[in-house]
């Protein structure tokens, strides 16, 4: 009884809040038309039947996939090819089809350094500040460039495919940089150690230091990214000089037991060495000597105007600090598992103490 009258109950109040039809029947509503074209398919996909059988685009996906398996093995030895068809595979959206490719792939890149955390962990160290987070994020971006062509260069590559690569690049900056790759995979392959003057001529170049600090730069608020500053940038001034210095030598010395396991161009360790006859210690004792040098004179530029922007020539000082960090005792930017990994953690996982 309860349940029927619950029921009556319904009926009654939906009678009474539902309008009267009747009361619409005299209403003349001025309608907005929005004219919207029809859809260009019209019925097709209702009344069309399937042309062909789900077996056979199942059949036909595979022989695709079969295919684009087969380019793996095709460019397996050409690790720009490989990178760019994982690159074309991963913007198509395809690439869940074929993880088992890219990672066997990626495998066979082991001559190629992925430091992309260490790249970033470097630029934080140069400028941390909150404002700076677009000029660290377009640094780390070349920063991982250049060790990826440097690695190419210098471990990977012959010197005929280094010199097609080379062909390849068509931008002027990269084309300079390339050039001074092109002179170190020469004296490589002909066991040339030249004077250390003229090592340093191309090795300060090599080390990539002006491309880095014009991407960082690039970041950078407008006031300070002028056109001045590039330009101050690229003519290599003293203290961009000293900077490269400090970055080269400090990084032969504590690469140098660890590329003597292969096939290397020589270093300045190595042409120091040679010139002088002197043994190794005695080398890193002198060449450390040159790194007291650019330091002094990364002080007395410090004092000089430019008529730049005080950050332009801070990111110089700064950028010869972070060298501390990296290659103070070991090449820890190579070998992530010893400092750099301390580091890594201290700035970016573990909280500050309070």
């Amino acid at each position: 009884m309860a349940l029927q009258a619950f029921q009556n109950y319904i009926q009654v109040m939906e009678l009474v809040d539902t309008p009267s039809l009747k009361a619409f029947e005299d209403v003349v509503v001025d309608r907005q038309v929005a004219g919207f074209d029809l859809s260009f398919c019209g019925d097709y996909f209702i009344t069309n039947q399937k042309s062909q059988s789900e077996a056979w685009m199942n059949e036909r996906a595979e022989e695709l996939k079969n295919e684009v398996r087969s380019m793996f093995q095709n460019v397996s030895t050409d690790v720009l090819q490989t990178m760019n068809l994982i690159d074309t595979i991963q913007l198509l959206g395809l690439d869940y089809h074929f993880t088992e490719e890219i990672d066997r792939a990626l495998d066979h890149l082991k001559d190629i350094r992925e430091r992309v955390v260490e790249c970033y962990c470097w630029s934080m160290v140069i400028r941390h500040e909150p404002s700076c987070s677009r000029a660290r994020l377009i640094s780390t971006k070349l920063l991982m460039l250049i060790t990826v062509l440097d690695d190419i260069y210098d471990s990977y590559s012959t010197l005929e495919e280094s010199l097609l690569l080379t062909d390849a690049i068509q931008r002027h900056i990269w084309k300079i940089l390339t050039q001074h790759y092109i002179t170190e995979c020469k004296w490589r392959d002909d066991n040339y150690v030249p004077k250390l003057e003229e090592h340093m001529r191309v090795s300060i170049k090599s080390v990539g230091y002006v491309w880095f600090y014009c991407s960082f730069l690039t970041g950078m608020e407008e006031a300070v990214a002028t056109k001045d500053a590039f330009e101050w940038f690229a003519s290599f001034p003293k203290i961009v000089e000293a900077c490269a210095i400090i970055v080269r030598i400090t990084n032969d010395i504590t690469s140098k037991e660890r590329e003597q396991k292969r096939e290397h161009v020589a270093s300045t360790v190595d042409c120091y060495m040679k010139e002088y006859g002197t043994s190794k210690d005695v080398a890193c004792e002198k060449l450390l000597g040159f790194v007291e040098d650019a330091w002094k004179t990364i002080n007395e530029e410090l004092l000089n105007a430019t008529g730049l922007s005080r950050e332009v020539i801070k990111l110089s000082l700064h950028s010869s600090r972070s060298t501390e960090l990296i290659y103070k005792h070991v090449d820890a930017f190579t070998e992530p598992n010893t400092t750099m990994k301390e580091n890594i953690f201290s700035l970016l996982v573990h909280p500050i103490p309070i």
